[in-house]
């Protein structure tokens, strides 16, 4: 009698994604861009851009120790590969919708942030790297809350929660936060 959850043991988490990822023509890949608000109507994305973006999916699926959806691991790596190539830079990453920027940040990082948290990033001067860095980096040091931070960085209020933080700080500073 064989074991169906031995065959599948050693398959990578993502396993299914991957061969979805091969599956996705370039207009699919472009369609599914343009509707998450990621790339324009217009933009150019050139055959290297699709075939890098589609590798560079299957090298996150194949790390990630998170399940992670096609799409959302197509979304991280186009902008990956944009980054690389610097046609699309931190301020334009910021500003991509809440719902495919959360896809991107969970990619890299196995969490997804709350709108709350979406907003402190756009306001941040750090980059996504840097700020996915520095908020894994405040959970690290034990630290029990989450902080709300001003335009300048500076930590205006804490909370057991991000949601939690925000609150305070909108009570505490009115809604200039």
């Amino acid at each position: 009698m064989t074991n169906p959850e031995g065959a599948m043991a050693g398959r990578p988490i993502n396993a299914k994604a991957i061969e979805e990822i091969r599956d996705y023509d370039n207009v699919a890949i472009r369609a599914m861009l343009e509707g998450a608000g990621i790339v324009q109507q217009g933009d150019v994305i050139t055959l290297d851009d699709y075939e890098a973006t589609r590798s560079r999916a299957a090298v996150l699926a194949e790390g990630s120790k998170n399940p992670a959806s096609t799409e959302a691991l197509l979304f991280a790596a186009f902008t990956d590969r944009m980054k690389l190539i610097k046609r699309l830079g931190d301020e334009a990453i910021k500003n991509i919708p809440n719902e495919a920027l959360r896809s991107i940040m969970y990619v890299d990082t196995g969490y997804k942030p709350s709108d709350e948290e979406l907003e402190m990033l756009r306001r941040s001067p750090l980059g996504l790297k840097e700020w996915e860095m520095e908020r894994a980096a405040s959970k690290e040091r034990g630290r029990e809350f989450d902080v709300a931070v001003d335009g300048k960085d500076a930590v205006v209020a804490r909370g057991i929660s991000p949601e939690e933080a925000m609150r305070r700080a909108r009570d505490e500073r009115g809604q200039q936060i």
